[in-house]
C-alpha cells in the first residue's frame, strides 16, 4: 500500500487492482465488479465468497466487503417493507391507500438500490474508487480486520 504525506495508509476504496485472484485466478476488477450485481441473493453470496477466498487481495476483499453491508442493508430493509407493507393491507378502510403508497416508497427505494448498484459496477470497471456514505467507512474497517 501507498504511503500518503501524513504517514498514513492509503484508504482501501482508494487502491487500484494488482495481480491476480488466488480463489479463480481472474482480475480482481472482475471479482469485485460480480459483487455489485443488483440481484440481491446472488450479489450476497458472491460478496461472502470473495470476503472469505480472498484474505490477501485487498482490493476484491474491500469491494466485497462494501457490498455485502451495502445489499444486506436493501435486503433487509426490503424484506422488512414487504412485511410491514403486508400487515398495513388489513386496517379497515384506508389500509389498501396506506398499504399502495408504502409499496410505491419501497419500490422507489428499490430503484434507487439498482441505480447505485449498476453505478459502483461502472465505477469498478473504470478502476474508479466507490465510495458510498456510511458503507465505505464501515467496508473499510472490516475489510482490514479490525
Amino acid at each position: 500500500m501507498n504511503q500518503g504525506n501524513r504517514g498514513q495508509m492509503e484508504p482501501l476504496s482508494e487502491m487500484a487492482p494488482s495481480g491476480k485472484t488466488q480463489f479463480l485466478d481472474i482480475d480482481p476488477k472482475v471479482a469485485a465488479y460480480s459483487t455489485y450485481i443488483p440481484i440481491p441473493p446472488l450479489n450476497l453470496i458472491l460478496s461472502g465468497v470473495w470476503f472469505a477466498m480472498e484474505p490477501n487481495n485487498t482490493y476484491a476483499k474491500f469491494h466485497a466487503t462494501q457490498s455485502l453491508i451495502f445489499s444486506g442493508a436493501f435486503f433487509v430493509v426490503y424484506l422488512a417493507g414487504t412485511f410491514l407493507g403486508g400487515i398495513l393491507h388489513f386496517i379497515p378502510f384506508i389500509g389498501a391507500l396506506v398499504g399502495g403508497i408504502f409499496y410505491g416508497i419501497l419500490n422507489l427505494v428499490a430503484l434507487a438500490y439498482l441505480v447505485v448498484s449498476v453505478i459502483c459496477m461502472i465505477k469498478v470497471h473504470n478502476g474508479q474508487p466507490v465510495h458510498l456514505p456510511y458503507v465505505t467507512d464501515l467496508a473499510e474497517k472490516y475489510s482490514k480486520g479490525v
